[in-house]
């Protein structure tokens, strides 16, 4: 498999920009992509909150930034996706700077 790779060297676009072209090459590449699902997060069977992580990839949450830099608030934002899906990986992408930057998260529950 081909690692995907946005056709474009420039940083500095809105994140739904990387969200959408992430979608398309990793579509292209054959995978399983779901994009914006709906994740609805129950107590007692009722509705209590809800959450749309970016990407969901073969059963990996991407979530997809375009900041300065990796905060922890993203890295946590990734876990209570990982929580309300009941997954184990989440992968957060950083856009932002003139590398890309990501961190590999992991829920043990």
């Amino acid at each position: 498999m081909r690692s995907p790779r946005l056709r474009w060297r420039a940083h500095g676009f809105l994140e739904k920009v990387y969200e959408n072209a992430l979608a398309i090459e990793l579509t292209e590449s054959g995978l399983g992509v779901v994009q914006q699902p709906h994740v609805e997060v129950r107590y007692r069977d009722k509705v209590v909150g809800d959450y749309c992580p970016d990407l969901i990839v073969d059963g990996v949450v991407l979530e997809v930034k375009a900041a300065g830099g990796l905060e922890e608030t993203h890295i946590q934002q990734c876990l209570n996706y990982l929580r309300a899906t009941d997954l184990c990986i989440g992968l957060v992408l950083n856009f932002g700077r003139a590398r890309v930057q990501y961190r590999r998260v992991v829920w043990e529950f």
